[in-house]
This record gives C-alpha cells, sequence and structure tokens, in this order.
C-alpha cells in the first residue's frame, strides 16, 4: 500500500506518522497523480500546531504543494488525462493533502507545470509566484512603464514578485538593509537596488522613477518601515503587506 504523512497530534513535526493506506479512487472532478515530490511551507507549520486559520479533524493528511504524474482522473474531469505532469496549487483546504505516495485534488487546484522543471521545481514554485501574481497581475494591473517597490530582494518572494513584474514590462527596484546582498540581489535579475541602511527609500524611488514613484510596494517586512513609503509612492500606489502581519 502506499506510504502518505498525517497529522496525530498537534504537537508540531513530532505528531507526524508515516501511514500506509489504500489509493482511493477519485470522485467526480477530482484528479489523483503519483506524487514525485512535495512541499512544506510555513503553514504546513502552523497546521501541526493547530495555529492555522482552521483546524483539521485528526489524523489528517497536510500539505498543498506537490508535483508528479497523474494516474487516475474522475467523472467529469476535463483538463487533464493519465499520465500528465502535474502540480497541485496551495490552498489549504480541509478534507485534502497531498504530502505523501500519492494525492487527490480537485482539477481546479492542479496545474500542468512546464517540462523544463524538476518535480522538486514543479512543486516549489506556487506559493511566491501566485502571491505576487495575484498582488500584481490581478488587483494593480501593473503595466510596461510601472516602477515596482520591492522589499527583501533576496527572498524568494522578492525574487518571484521581480520576475512577474519584468514579465508585464514593469521596472523591479529591490531592497536590502546592508551591502552584503546588493550585488546578489542585482545579479539575480532586479533592475536597481536600495540599501536601506545608508539610503533613503523615499529619495532613491523618485529618483529612479524620475519622480514618477512606485505604482506598488510589495513588502513583507511591515512595521516602522511602512512610514518611509510616503514619498515613494505614485498617485495610485498600492502597497501589499504580505507577511508582516
Amino acid at each position: 500500500m502506499p506510504k502518505i504523512l498525517r497529522l496525530h497530534e498537534f504537537i508540531g513535526p513530532d505528531g507526524l506518522r508515516i501511514d500506509e493506506v489504500d489509493a482511493a479512487l477519485p470522485e467526480s472532478n477530482e484528479v489523483r497523480f503519483k506524487v514525485d515530490a512535495f512541499a512544506l511551507n510555513y503553514g504546513d507549520f502552523e497546521l501541526m500546531e493547530n495555529g492555522y486559520v482552521f483546524s483539521v479533524k485528526l489524523p489528517s493528511r497536510i500539505g498543498d504543494e506537490a508535483a508528479g504524474i497523474v494516474d487516475a482522473v474522475g467523472p467529469d474531469v476535463t483538463q487533464f488525462e493519465i499520465g500528465d505532469r502535474v502540480s497541485s496549487l496551495p490552498w489549504m483546504n480541509e478534507g485534502y493533502g497531498v504530502d505523501g505516495e500519492f494525492a487527490i485534488v480537485p482539477e481546479t487546484f492542479l496545474a500542468h507545470y512546464p517540462d523544463n522543471l524538476s518535480a522538486v521545481e514543479g512543486c516549489s514554485i506556487w506559493v511566491t509566484y501566485l502571491t505576487a501574481y495575484y498582488a500584481l497581475v490581478e488587483i494593480s494591473i501593473v503595466k510596461e512603464g510601472d516602477f515596482i517597490l520591492i522589499t527583501a530582494g533576496s527572498s524568494s518572494a522578492g525574487m518571484a514578485a521581480m520576475d512577474v513584474a519584468h514579465l508585464l514590462g514593469a521596472t523591479a527596484i529591490g531592497t536590502t538593509r546592508t551591502d552584503a546582498n546588493k550585488q546578489f540581489i542585482l545579479d539575480s535579475g532586479f533592475d536597481h537596488v536600495i540599501v536601506t541602511g545608508t539610503e533613503d527609500i523615499s529619495e532613491r524611488v523618485q529618483e529612479i522613477s524620475k519622480g514618477k514613484g512606485a505604482r506598488v510596494i510589495y513588502d513583507p517586512i511591515g512595521g516602522p518601515q511602512v512610514m518611509e513609503f510616503a514619498g515613494a509612492m505614485d498617485q495610485n500606489c498600492d502597497i501589499y503587506l504580505y507577511g508582516g502581519m
């Protein structure tokens, strides 16, 4: 029988066990896939300690990011076939979990992932990129020529926001507290880097944008730094505090 990772006690990772279970058949609008790799995120650890935004009935499968090959499809599935390379999208819904040797998820929370990505890469890109996509594409509708200020530029979330900004034709301005990460951030693709320990954020953004200001400020830090954004914004600026609340 296939093995799955399942939470039996709300005591953190020590509450996890590897259980052997039957691989159930997918129901209507569900897809089953053989898992080649799965990822753990901060939300998973919160769930293990019963500190997430919802609780689960134990024992419970965990995880919402995995990649693998479809081996069964339920009735009414239209977007996937047996043999497809797929990865699940992060959504953390009670009743489903993907950490283990197989997973069953609704097809609306499944995506094909590019052939040039490994299974490890295919299962670990979604949290950071979907967060940035929702902010920059769905809400702010960033356009070519916009300037995007991305704090914590060396983080995985910062890198994802930079990629999305570039795909939209925007200029990505990253920040870092010290000079230590400046070259790394530039080498990663940012157009400009502001060292907040020695440079004024507002002055540098206005200088870089030639007085236009930032269309979006994408910030996981929060705290007193938010007050420094005032002079960096354009008239329609959106500020996203996505990790520091």
